[in-house]
């Protein structure tokens, strides 16, 4: 194995933790939302995939199999893609409850009405509410983790 590998494993790994980390934070805001749960246990197959490819290649390589090695990658890459589309899409609709209709623009300081150009305002967040944004931010950075570690 080349040494560059020991390397992106490492980096594979601890992408996981972060994304699991991140899930179960939302989760824990949110609640049990099928996507998390699949986010989960997207990361948490990637931690025992890592136990496994450490164990093989470095303590006992009589358990290496490149044909087990193709099949989890497969199934990684399968479920990592799932994850952070599934991820993505949440933010996605969750983050729209933060747009309004009779809100601010923040500061403008344009010629020009900024609905012009096609923005929409935004609406202030409720000081009760922010739990839920930062819900929705941590989904959404564990969307975006989870794409790098595809």
């Amino acid at each position: 194995m080349p040494r560059w590998s020991t390397a992106v494993g490492c980096a594979r790994l601890g992408l996981a933790i972060l994304v699991l980390v991140f899930t179960s934070a939302a989760t824990a805001i949110w609640g049990g939302y099928q996507v998390f749960g699949i986010s989960i246990f997207t990361a948490s197959a990637s931690l025992v995939i890592f136990a496994y490819y450490f164990v093989a290649l470095s303590r006992k390589p009589a358990l290496y199999n490149r044909w087990a090695v193709l099949g989890l990658e497969i199934f990684g890459v399968f479920f990592w893609l799932l994850s952070f589309g599934l991820l993505a899409n949440w933010t996605n609709v969750h983050n729209s409850f933060w747009f309004g209709q009779n809100g601010s623009y923040g500061f403008w300081h344009a010629p020009f009405d900024p609905s012009d150009i096609g923005l929409r305002t935004r609406s202030i967040v409720k000081r009760g509410t922010n739990k839920y944004h930062t819900g929705v931010a941590l989904a959404g950075t564990a969307a975006g983790l989870g794409g790098v570690e595809l």
